[in-house]
């Protein structure tokens, strides 16, 4: 089992002065237990350097970078040192690979995410997420340093766009007010970390806060290897931590160390969240598709929309007429820019309009089926919407004309084929001969069969020598439909 670790050195607690802040009379850093002790204290006037960040304002060139989706667990099972659950904790990466964009092109990656698989024990389809986070392949500062003053280097790789969705939710990144993408905060914590839940408390009052464009994760240290992996020094793209409580925004294009205050951490995410970043758009769609299992599934567009509306489907298959009480089929088609998967509503004009169908490949046909209980003049109708859930408008109406059933709707019986135009021919006499001797199959309407006025409505050898007298003999007319 990866899933947990336990911090088996001392703890150190160590009152660091250099991260003092406004808010806070007493601020101070908690030191991993994964890292040696401090022995010395930075002086009152040391603050947290922020690191040089090179801006990439607009740039449609090929974009190379690295994608991690984060699968959190919105309530986490794991609670802070108050014994309060941290929020949005960190499980491991349904997605954690390099790519590259090239300019104008679409890039969709999707992956298959269970719990067990991973070293968890079940998760809720009410209380499971995923945070997509694409790190730019240059690093904004090769040696950052999350806890200044003291060497804990880390590569910074900016964060130029987020965007996180629920089970059965599509997320985005956003462009809102001052800020040119959609944050990232990775806040590093334990749960022996007494201060830890001040930071814990205030990302989520900012996170509640519309004038904050972030998400963020928690990755608790010693609770979870994968959250302590990254926190690590043991891998090249690993953050280093120095003390609990950290927020890396962006990569660690900006920091806020130790209980620095809420305004601290505002006031980082204001920085991240102006500065110029390339022209990508990310979209994110979690699926629970079945027991302790997700599906994410993540397009970023570079220099484009990640995705584009459909278009207006319209009806390619179906009757012009049809006969009241009886189903039909009916095919639609909308062509997607992207071909993707595609979902349809149809409206039948009476009342009934379908469920979303689907979904249905790309330049495959939705199908649905429908009767009219109703005679006259009606109208079929379809939308359409793609994977993302942008939806079309309604197509042109198709026109439908009901007609009454063929059974005993005419002048008179005998109409035992169910022909439109109700008259009776040879073809009757087939199906009736059909029906007495040879398949036995069930008549369609037994009302049409009953020729020679049979009180019980039978159809026997009677009715079939009316049928003969009436088509070769005598030519009597056949009674009439009652």
């Amino acid at each position: 089992m990866r899933r947990c670790i336990t911090a088996a050195v001392g703890i150190v607690l160590l009152f660091a002065a250099s991260i003092a802040a406004s808010d806070v009379s007493e601020p101070n850093a908690m030191l991993s237990s994964t890292h040696e002790a401090v022995t010395a204290t930075p002086t009152p006037s040391t603050t947290p350097s922020t690191p040089e960040v090179q801006t990439l304002a607009g740039s449609k060139a090929d974009y190379p970078g690295r994608l991690r989706v984060y699968v959190v667990e919105p309530t986490s099972r794991w609670d802070a040192a108050d014994g309060r659950p941290y929020h949005e904790a960190f499980f491991s990466w349904a997605i954690d690979q390099d790519i590259n964009i090239p300019d104008g092109e679409i890039l969709t990656l999707s992956s298959t995410w269970n719990s067990y698989d991973e070293g968890f024990y079940s998760i809720l389809e009410t209380n499971i997420a995923a945070v997509a986070a694409l790190f730019d392949d240059a690093y904004t500062t090769e040696n950052a340093y999350p806890y200044p003053g003291y060497n804990y280097p880390f590569r910074a790789h900016a964060v130029d766009a987020t965007a996180r969705a629920a089970a059965g939710e599509i997320g985005q990144n956003e462009v809102t007010g001052t800020y040119t993408h959609t944050v990232f905060v990775e806040e590093a914590t334990a749960t022996w970390c007494g201060y830890c839940p001040d930071v814990r408390d205030w990302l989520g009052a900012l996170h509640r806060n519309a004038g904050y464009n972030f998400e963020f994760v928690a990755l608790v240290d010693d609770s979870c290897d994968f959250a302590a992996y990254r926190l690590s020094s043991n891998t090249i793209n690993g953050l280093n931590v120095g003390a609990f409580p950290t927020c890396y925004v962006d990569g660690g294009t900006e920091l806020v160390v130790g209980a620095a205050g809420q305004s601290a951490i505002a006031s980082a995410l204001n920085a991240a969240g102006s500065r110029a970043v390339p022209d990508l758009d990310m979209l994110i769609k979690t699926e629970y598709i079945a027991t302790n299992t997700i599906q994410v599934t993540v397009a970023i567009g570079n220099g484009v929309p990640a995705n584009t509306a459909p278009g207006t489907p319209s009806i390619v298959s179906g009757v012009t007429e049809a006969v009241e009480g009886t189903e039909y089929d009916f095919e639609a088609l909308s062509i997607d820019p992207e071909a993707n998967t595609m979902e349809y509503r149809f409206d039948f004009s009476d009342g009934t309009i379908t469920d979303w169908i689907g979904p249905f490949a790309d330049g495959e046909n939705g199908l649905a089926s429908h009767a009219w209980s109703t005679t006259g003049t009606t109208y079929v109708r379809v939308l359409a919407r793609d994977f993302w859930g942008i939806e079309t408008t309604w197509s042109v109406p198709y026109a439908v004309e009901v007609i009454p059933s063929t059974c005993c709707r005419g002048d008179s019986r005998g109409n035992v084929d169910g022909s439109l135009d109700f008259q009776v021919t040879m073809s009757d006499l087939t199906v009736l001969i059909d029906h007495l001797f040879i398949s036995l199959s069930p008549l369609d309407c037994v009302d049409e069969g009953n020729l020679d006025g049979d009180i019980l409505g039978e159809v026997t050898m009677s009715d079939l020598t009316v049928l003969i007298d009436h088509l070769f003999i005598s030519l009597n007319p056949l009674p009439p439909c009652q």
